[in-house]
């Protein structure tokens, strides 16, 4: 059985619980081969959307989650529009992180 490791970066208190039963429901699913070793954190969304923030909690999931480690970014949008808060996230979330997946 291999291991992967997740980083989970999430907004809400009810995510922090809900993240990792609904990954490793997905998992059971399609790779019943993996194991997933979960680390969430959980920021509020006004900060994780201000200059340098995202990239600093990324920074620290990677540390987190070693080398091989993925990182997945879940927040609402709220009262932006996910088409523009999304690819803008994910642009800056490359960026700062262009070693992970």
């Amino acid at each position: 059985m291999s291991v992967v490791r997740v980083g989970a970066l999430v907004e809400g208190h009810g995510e922090v619980e809900a993240v990792p039963v609904l990954l490793r429901r997905i998992a059971a699913e399609v790779a019943p081969e993996v194991r997933l070793d979960i680390e969430v954190s959980r920021v509020g969304r006004q900060k994780v959307v201000k200059p340098g923030e995202l990239e600093r909690r990324l920074d620290g999931l990677a540390g987190r989650t070693g080398r091989d480690g993925r990182i997945l970014v879940l927040l609402d949008a709220d009262k932006d529009c996910p088409a523009v808060l999304g690819p803008d996230l994910l642009e800056r979330a490359r960026r700062a992180r262009s070693d992970r997946t």
